[in-house]
């Protein structure tokens, strides 16, 4: 019997070619929000999977406010000490991982909470900033609804008066990494969904890219990657970082 049709997010991972190999071995973190559906990894080795919805979220006045790419959030989520083991057990995990896995090309961590806006992201961006502290590896975050939340969010605060509500966000299936990694969204009508070319054959809502002339590791973090890859994103407005970064002026790529 067929199950009820399921949202997933195929995420693919693929170099443009004649760029080269990927002379760094680069840390793909991904995170998304259960209660918008599953994700799913094409394209390179997944080598870790963290679920965050059973662990204490930041307060409800900071979630309300910021994302998981704020201080204020990240220190919060933290200050918990199961939350703190926690970043300690996936990151020691992760480095015995790596380890076992050939030098160069990309590895994924998918990382999932409930929305995929604090937890979630607050745990990829710490575990990024570790892994471009080991040196020799290159890190980058792909939020895959953190724009979700935040729509939102400002949609509530237009209610009430405030400005600044930005369109043209792109919405979950329509994400880009520097190394020409994308998210398409999909459904499936049973648990036995196909792989390989198959699979590709069924994503639906193509995303539209754009040049993007920069590169850093994630939206939070400003490092230069190093390795030259062609990167595409789909433009977005503007972000809602406590830092006021401008997308189309100083914010280079995540994930």
């Amino acid at each position: 019997m067929p199950v009820a049709n399921v949202l997933v997010t195929q995420y693919i991972v693929s170099h443009p070619k004649g760029n080269g190999p990927c002379l760094r071995q680069c840390v793909h973190f991904i995170t998304f929000g259960l209660s918008y559906g599953s994700a799913e990894v094409h394209g390179c080795p997944l080598i870790l999977e963290l679920d965050l919805s059973k662990h204490q979220p930041p307060q409800k006045h900071l979630c309300e406010e910021f994302t998981g790419r704020n201080r204020e959030v990240a220190e919060n989520f933290f200050s918990v000490p199961a939350n703190e083991e926690e970043f300690h057990r996936a990151l020691g995990e992760l480095e015995q991982r790596m380890k076992r896995e050939p030098r160069g090309g990309c590895v994924a961590v998918l990382i999932n909470c409930t929305a995929g806006m604090h937890r979630s992201v607050a745990m990829a961006e710490r575990l990024a900033e570790a892994v471009w502290s080991w040196g020799g590896f290159g890190a980058e975050c792909l939020h895959l609804d953190l724009w979700k939340g935040m729509t939102m969010q400002e949609k509530t605060a237009a209610r009430v008066g405030d400005t600044g509500m930005s369109e043209g966000r792109p919405a979950r299936g329509h994400r880009h990494s520097r190394h020409g990694v994308q998210a398409t969204s999909e459904t499936r009508a049973s648990e036995k969904r196909p792989r390989g070319p198959a699979a590709t054959a069924d994503a639906v809502l193509p995303p539209r890219e754009a040049p993007v002339p920069q590169k850093t590791v994630s939206w939070a973090t400003a490092r230069s990657v190093g390795e030259l890859h062609l990167q595409k994103r789909q433009t977005a407005d503007r972000s809602a970082d406590t830092w006021g970064k401008d997308e189309n002026r100083g914010r280079r790529l995540t994930p």
